[in-house]
This record gives structure tokens, sequence and C-alpha cells, in this order.
């Protein structure tokens, strides 16, 4: 059922790589610049001109993930088209190797973004950017996750991240799951069932394929996001909708139709991509979906509690809503905290029924 109660253990885990896809943004993060909408474009702007270096990016990221120095095993902060940075690094309290995959804030990153055509992958569909975004990641840290896979072979491989990052560490995941990169023989049994968990994850896979990947991927969306509705589908769907009720649009069919011309109804619309364009294939988020209402929660800080959450279906996410609220509800941040205190209820309510 879509209502049913939200398992707290996964919740938890859920909370926890939310807490790493925000750290690996890094220096912006830590910083605050990616706080709000504002603050987030003007920490774009600072980012892509050099404000934060390497060091920086890591100092922020073991600060922001609760890390040791010795717990990271590899940082990528360089980004280019199809490149995302991105970071390898043992959580122990959880018992993870974790990849933690930035997403959008470099001028790079959106050209990966804008790479939107459909792409084959495992007997399905997926974003090409996001693909080629992957099998980057794959090329530069597979030896170094197989390598301490072999030395903590009952850890688990979780990929995570934010928006692309999401999109990308999910199909990292799926990669390794399908055995589509030649692997030795000896290849660690975990680095061929890793886990994702994607926050503010796109429409990503075609729908038998994301509900395949509901055994070890979860999405978490909150409230309009657009991010959680940006397809190729979605918009050429938008743009269809915006003209269907456009004010001149109805004026006219209304003129049509008192003139004996109803037929014309049928034909008056605009498209995206031209009105004889093929209808691009959907693609939905995938794996298991958590859905952060943030339209219902109370308005008083004194009253201030979890928003509602719950599990929802795939479908949800092929229309947009339009507003403000489309851009604040995919801040990083405001996942996390989200998570965490509804992550936080459900370990409170477990813990007063054990007291019962």
């Amino acid at each position: 059922s879509p209502r049913a109660e939200l398992d707290r253990r996964l919740l938890a885990s859920t909370a926890r790589a939310a807490e790493f896809a925000c750290a690996v943004y890094g220096g912006p993060m830590a910083e605050g610049h990616l706080d709000s909408v504002s603050a987030f474009l003007g920490g774009a702007a600072a980012h892509n001109a050099g404000a934060w270096r390497d060091p920086e990016h890591t100092a922020a990221f073991l600060r922001n993930a609760r890390l040791q120095s010795e717990d990271l095993l590899l940082a990528s902060w360089g980004e280019r088209t199809f490149e995302p940075a991105f970071s390898v690094a043992w959580d122990r309290s959880q018992r993870w190797l974790v990849v933690a995959i930035r997403g959008t804030v470099d001028w790079r990153a959106v050209l990966t973004d804008a790479a939107a055509h459909t792409a084959p992958v495992c007997g399905g569909s997926t974003h090409e950017g996001m693909l080629r975004a992957a099998h980057a990641v794959l090329d530069r840290s597979l030896p170094v996750l197989r390598e301490a896979l072999r030395m903590e072979p009952d850890f688990e491989l979780v990929f995570t991240g934010h928006s692309m990052g999401a999109g990308t560490a999910v199909l990292a995941a799926l990669l390794l799951r399908e055995g589509e990169l030649q692997e030795p023989e000896d290849t660690p049994p975990a680095l061929r069932r890793p886990l994702a968990f994607g926050i503010g994850t796109p429409p990503l896979l075609s729908p038998e394929l994301a509900e395949a990947s509901a055994a070890w991927a979860v999405s978490v969306e909150r409230g309009v996001d657009f991010i959680s509705r940006l397809s190729v589908f979605g918009v050429d769907r938008l743009v269809f909708e915006l003209t269907q009720a456009s004010a001149a649009k109805m004026a006219t069919d209304w003129f049509m139709k008192s003139i004996g011309h109803d037929n014309m109804h049928h034909r008056r619309y605009e498209r995206t991509f031209g009105a004889d364009s093929d209808v691009a294939p959907v693609l939905v988020p995938p794996g298991r979906i958590v859905h952060v209402d943030t339209r219902n929660r109370p308005n008083s800080a004194a009253a201030r509690g979890p928003p509602l959450a719950y599990w929802a279906a795939s479908s949800f996410y092929q229309r947009y809503f339009l507003g403000f609220s489309m851009f604040a509800d995919h801040l990083p941040k405001d996942y996390f905290t989200d998570i965490s205190m509804i992550s936080a209820a459900a370990e409170s309510r477990a813990a007063s029924s054990v007291g019962a």
C-alpha cells in the first residue's frame, strides 16, 4: 500500500545516504551556499569562479559526512561534461563503502543534464548523459572499490547522490548488478550487488527497469521538486497542456465551435519539438519511491514536526506543478533535514511501542 508505514531501518539508511549526498557538494554546502534557491545560484557562480580548491572540498566533505581523513579512499573534485565529482569513503558505523556523486553545481554538469536523449541499458532505456557519467565514475573508481572490498568483504557497496548525482548513482549500481562491465573472476561479491539511494532523483529508467530496481534502489522525492519530473516526455507534456489551456487557445476554440468548425479543437495545439515529432519514451524515477509531502506540514515554528512521508507510485512524477516551490523543494539540505526528521520520528515511535 502506498500509505504503508515506512520501514524505520530503511529511513535511517536513507537519511545517512542523504548526508553523504549533501557532503559531496563540498565547499558550497559547508558554507551555506546551497541552503536556498538564491544562495544556490550564488554558490554555483562562486564554484564556477574557482572559490574552493580541492583541499577545501575535502575538508568540507569529511566534516559534513562526519568522517575521519583515513576514511576517505578517493576524491575526484574536478568536473567535466559527463564526468561528475565524486568520492569513495568508508562509513564504518553502517559497514558501508560509499560512492557519493555530486549533483549539478558546475556549469559543465548542466551539459550532462541536457544530454537527455534516451539510451539503451540493461534491456530498457535511460538518460544518455547520466549513463555516460556513470561509466566515467566507474572507470575511475573500480580499482579502488575492488581493493577496498577485498579488504572488507562483509561491507556493503552503496552509491548515493542528489539530483544528477542521484541518477548517476543508480545507473552505476545498475551497471555493476547487471554485469555490464567486464570484471575479473575474483571480483568481490559486494561489487556485484550494490545498493543505491537517490535523493531528488530525476526520471531515469523505463518503467519495467525502474520496477525491477525496487529490490536495491530507493528514490526520495520532495513535494513538487521539478527535477523529479524533468524529462523530455515531461517537458513535452507540459508545453502541450499549457498551450491547450491558454486564453487565446480557448477563445479560438470557442469561436470556431460557434461557427460550426468544432473539429478544429483537436488540431490547434503546440508541442515542444513540433506537432509531428515522435512522443519521447517515458522515463520514471527508479526503485522504491519515498515521497516527502512538503505541502501539508505545520507552519508555526513551535508546531513544526516532520513532514508526512509515504511510498509513491512512479506515475505521479509525469506531470509538472508550476510555482516557486518546484525549485525550493529540490534543495539538497532540505532533503537531508526532512528525511532525518522523518527517520527520528520513526525511531521514536518504535521506542515508544517497545516501552508500552
